[in-house]
Order: structure tokens, then C-alpha cells, then sequence
């Protein structure tokens, strides 16, 4: 009798193990995560106010952030390569400043993880070689991306 009712339970709970695990985590989540990683970059694009390392305004676009020390004049270029929902490696492309005010090289290389967001706040993590350098938060001021960056 113990034998006939342990079947069942390891059945049971094989079943609710595969169903819950099994078929949402190797299945579905290719999708969702697809879909959430481009709502992302849907949510991401647009200008914000930012006040650290010279840099005062950053646009996103789907493609790109640039940093900017002096809006329109003095930013810099960093090609975005997205690795899951609001993850991407950063790589600095080019810089249109003057070297000895900019931070920023180009080749230089660093993960920007967007972890929470909260009305207009957009909150980072950003990360070199595995380590976390800096943290803090966005402020989105619009979704329009001036006309002269959107293609980069």
C-alpha cells in the first residue's frame, strides 16, 4: 500500500516539477526573455539628465548611448551589444572631444545592467571585467531622440 501511494507522489510531484521547471524555464523563456529585452530597449530610448564623470546628459538610442560633457558638442560614442533584458556591453567607438576633459578612450569596454525603474528613474549597475564600478540612477526627460543621433 506505502509502495502504490509513493508512486504516485513521486509521480505527482515529478509532474508538477516538470511543468513548473521544466517546460516554462526551457521553453518559454526564449520568447519572454526576447520580448522583454526589446520592450527594454523600447523603455531605454530617449535623453536623460546626469550629473557624474563630466558627463551631464545621456542620449540612448537603439544602438547606442552617448555621453555628453556639452550638449551638442563634446560626447562620446558607445556601441551597445545587448546580452539579456536591460543588459548590454558598452564599447566606446568614438569621441568627438577634447581628450584632455574626456574620461572616456576609445576601445574602453564595461557592462551597463538597467535594474529597476521607477517613473522616470532608471536605475544602473555598471560592471568591468566582472566587477561593479559604479551605480546610480537616470533621469528620463524624454523619449524624443534629437533627429541628428538617432542613427548612430
Amino acid at each position: 500500500m506505502f509502495i502504490k501511494y509513493s508512486r504516485i507522489i513521486i509521480f505527482t510531484l515529478g509532474t508538477f516539477i516538470f511543468l513548473n521547471y521544466g517546460w516554462n524555464n526551457s521553453i518559454y523563456p526564449i520568447k519572454k526573455t526576447a520580448k522583454k529585452t526589446e520592450n527594454c530597449r523600447k523603455k531605454l530610448m530617449g535623453v536623460y539628465e546626469f550629473d557624474d564623470y563630466g558627463i551631464r546628459l545621456i542620449i540612448i538610442t537603439r544602438k547606442s548611448e552617448l555621453y555628453f560633457r556639452n550638449y551638442p558638442e563634446n560626447y562620446s560614442v558607445n556601441r551597445a551589444t545587448w546580452l539579456g533584458k536591460c543588459k548590454f556591453k558598452l564599447t566606446t567607438v568614438s569621441i568627438h572631444d577634447d581628450p584632455d576633459l574626456s574620461n572616456e578612450r576609445v576601445g574602453n569596454e564595461w557592462v551597463s545592467d538597467y535594474y529597476k525603474i521607477d517613473g522616470n528613474k532608471f536605475y544602473y549597475r555598471n560592471y568591468n571585467k566582472g566587477e561593479m564600478t559604479n551605480f546610480g540612477y537616470i533621469i528620463k526627460k524624454t523619449s524624443k531622440i534629437p533627429a541628428k543621433f538617432k542613427s548612430m
